[in-house]
């Protein structure tokens, strides 16, 4: 795969490139290739091409050597072979999530451009308002309707007997302080504790399944929202984003049919099973709960810019 240009790789049926063949292929995938690496330096190297290969654009050279950069501090930190094909692979997973998420946006905006040139044919008519002298007469008839609606209102609230009711309001304001009651305030002891909400940890789409089979079936992408307590609990789940990333799909493995459409039961079972996989890499059990929602539902909820590890405002 690292051998064939760029426009030789595979396509979805949208028109754009099939990222997760391309990475995940199991006979040709850039992931399994570097999985056969041996040694250290044979590692760097394959990762190296890799990475030239898909940012091979001028505009691309500050993140290609952002990547390389990553890629020779994973190598320089030594240690077995087989961590550094896991992380090396987790960094590659990144790259592919990425790809897909600007592949989906890019369709999406494709569509409603198409949407818009569609109801082009309308725009000349705006314009025609927007004209000078058209649009001051409009905007004095609009001031003056607006005027008069204004000087209804107030002559229905007023009324004819403003004073008396100024009265009323005043007599009612002065009573005795000795003629009100103080309403009874609870102890500290009977106050009830403030809830305090969860907080949300969004990452980027998860496609499942992962190898595209080109069947009538096509992969769906899912959002997984993490639940946990507070802030630092929610940085600490970002700082091991690749490991996270890894879980949530060994956990898709685990729980989600292969080539069909999962059924409630099926991502309830997901759920609990991502819960269990990431607070197992964490120092305590950090996540209370986990969210898995297909793509074009109202559930459906991602972090859309890097980092990919974020918090709804």
């Amino acid at each position: 795969m690292a051998d064939n240009p760029k426009a030789a790789w595979p396509k979805t049926p949208d028109g754009t490139t099939d990222w997760q063949y391309v990475f995940e292929d199991p006979a040709a995938g850039f992931i399994p290739l570097i999985a056969q690496a041996q040694s250290a330096d044979a590692l760097k190297m394959i990762a190296t091409v890799i990475l030239q290969k898909l940012f091979s654009r001028k505009n691309d050279i500050d993140e290609l050597h952002l990547h390389i950069a990553h890629l020779g501090s994973i190598i320089e930190a030594g240690g077995a072979i087989e961590s550094m094909l896991v992380q090396v692979s987790g960094l590659m997973r990144e790259i592919k999530d990425e790809r897909i998420e600007k592949a989906r946006v890019y369709v999406e905006r494709k569509r409603a451009g198409a949407a818009i040139d569609r109801r082009a044919g309308l725009l000349w008519r705006i314009d025609k308002l927007l004209e000078p002298r058209i649009l001051i007469p409009l905007g004095i008839v609009f001031v003056m309707a607006l005027s008069g609606l204004v000087y209804m209102m107030l002559q229905s609230t007023l009324g004819t007997d403003t004073d008396t009711g100024a009265a009323d309001v005043t007599i009612e304001i002065e009573q005795p302080a000795d003629d009100v009651q103080a309403s009874p305030q609870p102890s500290e002891a009977e106050q009830p504790e403030a809830e305090t909400k969860p907080i949300l940890v969004l990452f980027q789409s998860v496609r499942w399944p992962q190898v595209s089979q080109y069947t009538t079936d096509k992969p769906q992408y899912y959002s997984v929202v993490l639940y946990v307590k507070n802030w630092n609990q929610k940085v600490e789940i970002c700082r091991r984003l690749p490991t996270v990333m890894d879980r949530f799909y060994s956990s898709f493995s685990n729980a989600m049919p292969p080539n069909r459409p999962a059924r409630d039961a099926e991502i309830d079972a997901l759920e609990k099973e991502i819960v269990g996989a990431i607070n197992a890499i964490l120092p305590e059990s950090y996540v209370t709960d986990a969210a898995v929602a297909r793509y074009g539902t109202r559930e459906f909820r991602i972090a859309p810019r890097p980092p990919y590890c974020s918090s709804p405002n």
